[in-house]
């Protein structure tokens, strides 16, 4: 139990830290009355969109990258090829490189 709880701390932490680092938001303080300190959050949603949209693209990309290569079945092979032909007899033969 205490791992899971560990492991949802540190996926706040990681997205509160990036969320700062990318500019999602932005924390101010301002004096108030009587002493008070105001804490002021400033989020800025088109930017997170904009991030997603791009992340999206991102990840869209590199898996069309790896299935847009051909199939192992389809790959070339360097060498000389040679030919194989069956006989009368039903057996096959390969002939050598010319």
């Amino acid at each position: 139990m205490r791992n899971i709880l560990a492991l949802i701390g540190a996926v706040v932490v990681l997205v509160a830290a990036g969320g700062w680092y990318l500019g999602w938001y932005k924390l101010s303080t301002e004096p108030g009355a009587d002493g008070h300190i105001n804490i002021k959050a400033d989020v800025d949603k088109q930017k997170i969109l904009d991030d997603e949209k791009k992340a999206q693209q991102k990840v869209g990309e590199i898996i069309n990258n790896q299935t847009s290569g051909t199939p192992a079945d389809q790959k070339k092979v360097q060498g000389t090829t040679t030919s194989l032909q069956q006989n009368a007899d039903g057996s096959w033969s390969i002939n050598p490189p010319k």
